[in-house]
């Protein structure tokens, strides 16, 4: 975008970075409040963006913890690409033709208090070697699921699940309750710094014909955060109740779906369809292995239930690769076979659930028997 022009120095480049301010910080989904915004450095919802009176340029700063930063500061913050890069290599990155080509790795997807209320107090969750967690507010919700309404039951009907599936949700799916609204959302708890919310009713995004459904919360962790639903299941002890068979899905839903129709005798979890993922996934999955390998002399089973299009059959056959093949075997062809004419395993369940059941049950007891 700026190819071919000459900056004679840093000021210049800061200059033109600042200039376009609003460009950068919507390119990471952040637009700009006087107040009440989630803070990058503590999470409190206690952040807002002014303008520096000398320069004019846009600075945010945090009424609670102090945090205080102009744009570089934020980008180089919350873009892991830059956190460690001098500042003048940041700009050099921003300012070429590449960068709003590039989809960045955060997004900031905070809805602000005047428009989304929660009913408990989320600033003041438990704390947990200097980042705050999310602890007290999925009990919160885990506790509003044990006590679910009809009308929050019917929109799990109307996925396909059954009253007698809800049990098997326990502790794994939370309902968020909104204050003054009858609104609601799903929680789903990815690890003690981030999660998922499934948005009941979507939010229309601002100038765009598009709906936010799906809303990933800040991720307070870098190291044991990430949005990978029910990864952390993925240990030694649940993988020798199921003989080292495991599942991997690209949708929350597709995962439920399988704990339902087992009735929870199997470890499955999601990848959030994220190809960013694959690494952290194959880590944890190619250390389990060799464990399993050495202690019990076998191998784990990794079944790919991805989406059922050319999309979900890359992104199965891209994760295969990273995972270590003298420790996992592998199967990236199986939704053609268990859900042929439902793109995902969640939509063959509101199709067809006898079916469906009867195909989980056999390919289930098959995969059982190869690690007997």
């Amino acid at each position: 975008m700026y190819k071919g022009r000459y900056y004679k120095d840093f000021e210049d480049k800061l200059k033109l970075f600042n200039s376009i301010g609003d460009k950068i910080l919507q390119h990471y989904n952040i637009t700009p409040a006087k107040n009440g915004m989630e803070c990058f450095h503590c999470g409190a919802e206690k952040m807002g963006f002014y303008k520096e009176e000398k320069t004019n340029y846009l600075r945010c700063k945090c009424w609670s913890c102090g945090y205080d930063g102009d744009i570089l500061d934020i980008i180089k913050k919350i873009d892991c690409r830059f956190t460690k890069k001098k500042n003048k290599e940041v700009l050099d990155l921003v300012l070429g033709e590449k960068f709003f080509n590039i989809k960045p790795p955060y997004l900031y997807t905070f809805t602000p208090s005047e428009k989304q209320v929660l009913n408990i107090d989320t600033t003041a969750v438990l704390e947990s070697t200097n980042n705050k967690n999310y602890v007290k507010f999925y009990n919160y919700c885990y506790n509003n699921f044990d006590n679910i309404t009809e009308e929050e039951k019917e929109y799990f009907y109307n996925r396909g699940f059954l009253v007698e599936d809800l049990k098997y949700f326990k502790n794994f799916v939370g309902i968020e309750h909104q204050k003054d609204s009858a609104d609601y959302n799903i929680i789903f708890r990815c690890t003690d710094y981030s999660f998922i919310r499934r948005l009941v009713t979507p939010l229309k995004l601002f100038g765009k014909d598009k709906e936010m459904r799906y809303q990933n919360s800040q991720n307070l962790n870098s190291v044991l955060g990430n949005y990978c639903y029910l990864l952390d299941q993925v240990d030694e002890i649940n993988l020798v109740q199921t003989r080292g068979v495991f599942y991997i899905f690209e949708g929350i839903f597709d995962c439920l779906t399988l704990k339902a129709l087992l009735k929870n005798n199997c470890v499955a979890f999601s990848s959030g369809g994220a190809n960013s993922n694959y690494k952290l996934i194959a880590d944890r999955v190619n250390s389990i292995a060799e464990i399993f390998k050495m202690k019990y002399k076998k191998k784990l089973i990794a079944n790919l239930l991805f989406d059922n299009d050319d999309a979900g059959q890359r992104g199965a056959e891209e994760l295969a690769k990273h995972f270590d093949k003298d420790l996992v075997i592998i199967h990236t062809a199986l939704s053609k076979l268990i859900f042929p004419n439902s793109k995902d395993l969640n939509e063959e369940l509101q199709k067809n659930r006898k079916r469906l059941q009867e195909s989980i049950k056999i390919m289930n007891n098959n995969l059982l028997e190869i690690n007997k």
